[in-house]
């Protein structure tokens, strides 16, 4: 849709054109440094897990499913046992396996020594509480089952259909249509030069988005070319656009920095090539300069002059 309202996803990588929905670009590595730490929302931001450890019997490579705090440390029995408990949410009654829970207690010297107990197979006779004063329980009612004959269940719905049918094509017959004319499509300099202007006004220079401000700025001019020359530059690679005939009409000095200009967005695009900020506001600068040098002029109609011979007769 040569739109350039676009969202950069940071989680998938991804590129994203917000007035059609489709993926421009995808799978795009993220180079930024790495973030440790928590959110507000809680949710951990570090790639990289915790560190090898010695200590640990794994070196740390184990995965913790759930939270510590979902066992709980009861106070210390006197014979110096340490008692855990864990709340378990049954639904439906009938007989249940209490899973065996291993715990791994490692001393100052940093040996190791694990610990577990025997599971428990306990029979649950309700999951309704032992008081159940209040609650409305009601039981399950049986399918109703239709008497008499079952054709008006689809003869009335199918009236309303041919009912609801029939005022609508009366409706188009008797009140017409009447067609607005349409407006005249905008010359492609107008969409290149706005475009341009909310990109300047964008803060992706500010914040070092060079891949994405690049991406946007070479979408603008290939926008602008298609509309302007009427080939499908947007879809086309730079090499394709090169060896177009549609272009012979642009200077060999513009010519030549246009595909200077597309090859340096190919290499910050897809190279990872970080260019300055005076280069990328250069290039935005001869992106209005290729746009006004190739509006075509429009030459005004002249009367045509009377012929000496017609004013003598």
């Amino acid at each position: 849709c040569e739109s350039i309202n676009l969202t950069y996803d940071e989680q998938r990588g991804e590129v994203i054109c917000n007035d059609c929905g489709l993926v421009v670009e995808e799978k795009m590595v993220d180079t930024g440094q790495e973030m440790y730490g928590k959110s507000d929302s809680g949710e951990k931001k570090g790639r990289g897990g915790a560190p090898l450890s010695m200590q640990k019997f794994d070196k740390g490579l184990t995965t913790n499913v759930g939270e510590i705090s979902d066992i709980y440390k009861l106070e210390e029995s006197r014979d110096g046992a340490i008692l855990f408990a864990c709340t378990l949410a049954v639904y439906k009654p009938g007989e249940i396996e209490l899973p065996t829970f291993t715990f791994v207690a490692t001393d100052t010297a940093g040996i190791s020594e694990e610990f577990s107990g025997d599971g428990i197979r306990a029979t649950i006779q309700s999951v309704l509480p032992a008081d159940t004063t209040g609650l409305e329980i009601a039981d399950i009612r049986e399918p109703h089952r239709l008497t008499g004959p079952i054709w008006p269940y689809f003869i009335i719905p199918l009236a309303l259909a041919l009912l609801i049918y029939g005022m609508i094509l009366l409706r188009r017959r008797l009140g017409g249509r009447t067609e607005l004319p349409m407006a005249p499509p905008r010359p492609p300099w107008e969409i290149a030069f706005e475009r341009l202007d909310s990109l300047r006004g964008g803060r992706h220079l500010e914040f070092g988005r060079f891949k994405l401000y690049y991406f946007e700025l070479s979408m603008i001019v290939r926008g602008y070319i298609e509309g302007r020359y009427d080939f499908p530059a947007v879809e086309s690679t730079t090499y394709e656009i090169e060896n177009e005939d549609g272009l012979e009409e642009v200077s060999n000095n513009l010519y030549e920095r246009l595909f200077e200009f597309f090859y340096r967005a190919d290499m910050a695009k897809f190279a990872k090539v970080v260019p300055t900020p005076a280069e990328a506001e250069s290039d935005l600068s001869f992106a209005y300069e290729f746009v006004r040098e190739t509006i075509p002029v429009i030459e005004e109609p002249t009367s045509k002059k009377p012929e000496f011979a017609e004013m003598v007769g």
